[in-house]
């Protein structure tokens, strides 16, 4: 797993420098990683899907990014309480990027 970590923290270096496309081809190497060797619902996951969608929303590719962050809210529906803040998070996220591409309706509920 550590090397998939490498991966992640690299990613994140390159989100800092603005580099989207550099950013999120070390965190998809950190998830093709991470998928190998863990359960396809495992929590771990959710730190690189996070991180994958995050900077695809930053560079504007909201639909992608949309998908990530509906891969995490199904691992975290399972794992984690209703009432947690962590669920609520990734909730407004998945609000946010609705209200960037103008689903007002569904940003709502």
């Amino acid at each position: 797993m550590s090397i998939a970590e490498t991966y992640d923290a690299i990613g994140g270096v390159h989100r800092f420098m603005v580099d989207y496309p550099t950013t999120i081809s070390y965190h998809e190497k950190a998830l093709e990683i991470k998928k190998a060797i863990l359960p396809s619902n495992h929590l771990d996951l959710c730190t690189t899907y996070n991180s994958i969608d995050f900077a695809c929303k930053l560079s504007g590719d909201y639909t992608t990014g949309l998908s990530y962050y509906e891969k995490v809210l199904v691992i975290k529906e399972k794992k984690i309480s209703q009432n947690s803040f962590l669920l609520a998070i990734t909730y407004n996220n998945i609000a946010c990027i609705k209200q960037l591409v103008g689903d007002y309706s569904i940003a709502l509920i």
